[in-house]
């Protein structure tokens, strides 16, 4: 199994919670080292009804669920986070060893945001983690200040945008003026010019 070194995961995913649904606690337990190794917090459930007390509860970044499950299915919680408000925006990858081209249109069909067969192969899995945690964290809404464009990040505490974007994606901003300030700008240079 090859890990990519925890450097080079990025900063915006490392502590992000995923919940791991799986009636098989060896499948929980390699997934829960799997992904501890990259840096993520893991919590675990063995049952569809568990899932949705924990998802409700916990609101982790992502959910790794298990379709043949004894007493709710994959489907039927996937279904159900769906409808409720507080779980909706939180994907869901489906991981099983159903694969079907059916059981994977009805996968995404009741809300999934990936399908992954079992057996899996690691790099895959963590890179479809990764794309999906990201994906909902930069989905969230940020309360930006009004007055001077700080952003609150998920510490509380303020800090610039650029700063902000660059940990969250590892992007680096360009500054220029967009066609309405240049207009603006422009507008009061003509009338300083005026003026004098």
């Amino acid at each position: 199994m090859h890990n990519v070194p925890l450097d080079n995961v990025p900063e915006s995913v490392r502590g992000a919670l995923v919940l791991v649904v799986d009636d098989e606690s060896e499948n929980r337990h390699i997934l829960r080292l799997l992904l501890g190794r990259e840096g993520y917090n893991v919590s675990e459930a063995g049952g569809g009804q568990e899932a949705i007390d924990a998802a409700m509860g916990e609101q982790p970044a992502l959910i790794l669920l298990d379709i043949d499950m004894p007493d709710l299915n994959g489907y039927e919680v996937c279904e159900r986070l769906k409808h409720a408000p507080g779980t909706a925006a939180i994907p869901v990858i489906f991981l099983t060893a159903m694969a079907g081209a059916e059981d994977i249109v009805r996968g995404f069909r009741v809300g999934g945001a990936d399908y992954i067969t079992k057996p899996f192969q690691s790099a895959e899995l963590l890179a479809r983690v990764r794309t999906h945690v990201r994906l909902h964290q930069l989905q969230q809404v940020l309360p930006v200040c009004s007055y001077c464009g700080k952003i609150r990040n998920d510490d509380a505490s303020w800090e610039p945008v650029e700063t902000y974007i660059r940990q969250k994606t590892g992007a680096d901003l360009s500054h220029g003026v967009c066609p309405d300030c240049y207009e603006d700008i422009r507008s009061q240079f003509a009338r300083r010019r005026e003026d004098t």
